[in-house]
């Protein structure tokens, strides 16, 4: 059974799921929308400038975790035999059935909040171009391989691979796998593709889950393209250092920003 005869038997509840995981972030964010500077956007040390609108004493809603309108939206799926393995900035991620013939999962798209920030569909059609194009090369990119990409990019198959621990894995070996990344696909961003938290052992050897984003963004992510981003990116740091902002540490808390 191929994987394409894989998708067909689940292609309704696929779809289904996928348009309705993606309206349940949008509406989040329609909702929540509450204005460019003073309420949205804050400076995460070490990334740069992110927006995010949804947000209820201090906790960013659907940032990392799943929505619980997007769990609901998961039921069809799961009532079919698939399993929810998890959730990332972009994605949500299910176990094909036990009773297919091969192991696989499928990254379902999350709506994004714009420019260049998170739209899980985008990041389906960024790795299935890469791993289309290693495939027709010499095919030893370290890449999971995206055995298929729905047309609009709303959900992608891929095996199932087992993450590995941070110590699993010596300097050395996640070198190796980010150099081999780096020189054939020198845009995309290392920090995400050789994070220990995104590679995996498949097939006895170590690859990258993740490897849809790219380097180079000098703009806030997730601000809508008609906005001038340096003037964003000014007017969040003149309240930064009148005391009137906080910046946002990698646990996603709100700290007190340091100034240089």
């Amino acid at each position: 059974m191929s994987v394409r005869d894989v998708v067909s038997a689940y292609r309704s509840e696929l779809t289904t799921v996928s348009e309705r995981v993606y309206d349940a972030r949008r509406r989040l964010f329609a909702e929540h929308f509450e204005g460019y500077v003073e309420d949205t956007y804050y400076f995460v040390p070490d990334s740069g400038y992110y927006c995010w609108p949804a947000q209820t004493d201090g906790v960013f809603e659907g940032y990392t975790e799943i929505l619980p309108e997007e769990r609901r939206a998961l039921e069809p799926l799961l009532e079919a035999g698939f399993e929810f393995l998890g959730v990332g900035t972009s994605r949500v991620v299910c176990r094909f059935p036990p009773h297919t013939e091969d192991d696989l999962v499928v990254k379902i798209g999350r709506c994004g909040m714009g420019e260049a920030f998170g739209t899980g569909r985008h990041h389906n059609l960024v790795e299935a171009q890469i791993s289309n194009a290693n495939a027709n090369a010499n095919g030893d990119l370290p890449v999971l391989p995206s055995l298929f990409c729905e047309p609009r990019g709303r959900f992608a198959v891929y095996p199932y691979a087992q993450t590995v621990s941070e110590g699993e894995i010596g300097d050395e070996r996640r070198g190796e796998v980010a150099a081999a990344v780096r020189e054939r696909v020198p845009t995309l961003r290392e920090a995400e593709f050789a994070d220990p938290k995104n590679l995996c052992r498949w097939k006895g050897d170590l690859y990258t889950l993740d490897y849809c984003e790219f380097e180079g963004a000098d703009f806030p992510l997730g601000v809508p393209a008609h906005v001038d981003h340096d003037e964003v990116i000014d007017a969040v740091d003149r309240l930064r250092r009148r005391g009137e902002k906080k910046d946002i540490d990698d646990p996603l808390r709100l700290v007190s920003p340091v100034l240089e």
